[in-house]
């Protein structure tokens, strides 16, 4: 077993953005040092960035990142707690 400390957050982050910035956005999420995935979805959010980080700090860094991006109306954020499969 892993030790607590050692242990990564992992989140998803869902944005919701202008129409006319969704591709910009996408490129500028996906330069973020923490972003390991960026997809463009459909329904009621338009991207979603799988992060990983040590820290809640961190995830913090990310979130405020994210939510400043021009063109970003409103974001949510899921800690991700127990894999499934």
């Amino acid at each position: 077993m892993k030790d607590k400390k050692s242990r990564k957050i992992k989140a998803l982050v869902f944005l919701s953005v202008t129409k006319d910035k969704l591709v910009d956005i996408g490129i500028e999420v996906a330069k973020i040092k923490y972003a390991k995935r960026v997809y463009e979805v459909l329904g009621n959010y338009d991207l979603v960035m799988f992060t990983e980080v040590s820290s809640r700090e961190e995830l913090g860094e990310v979130i405020n990142t994210v939510s400043t991006l021009e063109g970003v109306k409103f974001i949510s954020t899921f800690i991700l707690t127990e894999k499934i499969k």
